[in-house]
């Protein structure tokens, strides 16, 4: 992670219509919008005695001209617990470990962004994911989780008088999660394609306002094949519009923020119902600062 921001009040409206506890955004390597000269990175070795755990990260970019590459590779593994005791309340569970808790996961991901002089930037990044992971309450399953990602980005400076900038964000992953009863023995597979694009704008003050505008839309098809799946087969369209403004007043920074989506759930099944939503969300909120590095910050969600 480069940056980890926890945001509060109508900014979670960029995200969502439902974070009104807040938003923690973190960005990585991987989509940027400046070049870094030259090699850098970081690589990290660790290892624990709890479940004899080990854990390889790297992560490498290499900047030149107007282009940006990256490449990170994380691989993780873990054997069952150590407990300080029996795993079972009836005894009859391994003592001092807890049985099926073992852990193995890889994750990594190449990317290229090429940004002009004028600060213009547009980049690619492709990512994998596999995770795989034991049930404790079981003898013998375990989770097997597996996700392909492709995500793009184009920012914008200036791109006309009234906009400072303009960010264009698109991506698309493949998920696939299966329980497995046993090595070999596969029950339920849960199946996740979702599609997502947004774009927001940043324009000038205008009347003392600054803020931003968006419209977010998603695609997700979703299926659970297997005995015991109990969740319908699905697809989801959403589309969301978004404003969030700022101005100084004598109360603070005073923030506004509105949302308005429109999400359609439309079963595989004909017999089940489609259902639509049309959620709208609103949020007032103010930072006053009591002091160089300390501030109270309110906000009013609905």
């Amino acid at each position: 992670a480069r940056q980890i921001e926890v945001l509060k009040g109508p900014a979670t409206l960029l995200y969502g219509n439902s974070a009104v506890g807040g938003v923690v955004n973190v960005s990585d390597s991987r989509l940027v919008s400046e070049v870094t000269t030259g090699w850098s990175g970081a690589a990290e070795l660790s290892a624990g005695s709890i479940a004899d755990e080990s854990q390889t990260a790297v992560d490498l970019n290499y900047g030149a001209g107007n282009h940006q590459w990256h490449i990170d590779l994380t691989q993780t593994r873990s054997d069952d617990y150590r407990i300080p005791g029996n795993s079972r309340v009836d005894g009859m569970g391994n003592n001092k470990r807890l049985r099926n808790s073992a852990t193995e996961l890889r994750n990594g991901a190449v990317a290229y962004n090429h940004v002009d002089v004028d600060g213009n930037s547009a980049g690619i990044a492709l990512s994998s994911y596999e995770n795989s992971y034991g049930l404790p309450n079981e003898e013998t399953a375990f989770i097997d989780m597996k996700q392909e990602r492709i995500d793009t980005q184009v920012i914008l400076r200036n791109p006309s008088q009234r906009f400072e900038s303009m960010k264009i964000r698109a991506g698309a992953a493949r998920y696939d999660h299966t329980e497995f009863e046993a090595p070999g023995i596969a029950g339920t597979v849960f199946k996740n394609d979702e599609y997502q694009a947004r774009v927001e704008a940043v324009h000038k003050a205008i009347g003392g306002f600054r803020g931003v505008a968006g419209l977010q839309l998603s695609l997700r098809d979703f299926a659970a094949i297997g005995d015991e799946a109990y969740v319908p087969n699905v697809k989801t369209r959403q589309a969301g519009l978004f404003v969030v403004e700022e101005r100084d007043t004598i109360l603070g920074r005073t923030e506004l923020g509105a949302r308005i989506d429109r999400v359609e759930h439309k079963p595989e099944d004909t017999a089940t119902p489609s259902r639509q939503f049309t959620p709208v969300s609103l949020s007032l909120g103010t930072v006053y600062p009591i002091g160089s590095d300390t501030h109270v910050k309110a906000a009013l969600t609905h």
